[in-house]
């Protein structure tokens, strides 16, 4: 049976929203439960409190790029040893947004520096959110491997969808890319 073109509608579009809804439950509540009630009072309190916000970026919070994944590469036991999770985890986590996003939205399949902002975008609503409502701390090095996945998932989109017409070798064909982009260089 042939899935229809209504099928094919509805499940990309309802597979990247089952997918940001996981997101938010793993990045934002760390798999508990998503409580309105406690993420409002949090939101009024530190609303009349912003120092408390500023008074847990400085005790926890991280704007210096590279610093954490740094510090976390220098605690490996071993070069055989595989980085930490923390590493590894921001970067899977991303890497469905990377081949989601331009299935779902055909203008982006082609779109490198759209995909770019919003991986950037979303990850950094994530970890500002997770500031202002005190379920976690704002590390810039969590957005750095967050778009880093983001983009090996488009990297891995495209280069899977990428089409070799009958007859046509690959060469031939990134030879003629190749031309495309020198003329629009000139």
């Amino acid at each position: 049976m042939k899935p229809t073109k209504l099928g094919k509608d509805i499940a990309l579009p309802a597979l990247l929203a089952i997918y940001l809804y996981v997101l938010v439950k793993v990045i934002l509540f760390k798999f508990g439960p998503i409580e309105v009630d406690y993420l409002m009072e949090r939101l009024q309190r530190n609303w009349h409190n912003p120092n408390d916000i500023l008074q847990r970026f400085h005790a926890g919070g991280n704007i210096i790029p590279f610093k954490e994944i740094t510090r976390d590469l220098n605690h490996t036991i071993d070069l055989w040893q595989f980085p930490p999770d923390n590493l590894i985890g921001n970067i899977e986590a991303f890497i469905p947004l990377g081949i989601l996003v331009p299935m779902v939205f055909l203008s982006l399949r082609r779109a490198w520096i759209s995909m770019f902002w919003i991986a950037f975008f979303l990850s950094s609503g994530f970890e500002v959110t997770q500031l202002v409502l005190s379920i976690g701390t704002f590390d810039v090095d969590d957005v750095i491997l967050n778009v880093t996945g983001a983009m090996i998932g488009y990297t891995l989109f495209r280069l899977f969808t990428l089409r070799v017409q009958p007859g046509r070798p690959v060469a031939a064909k990134l030879k003629n890319s190749s031309r495309k982009l020198e003329s629009i260089k000139e």
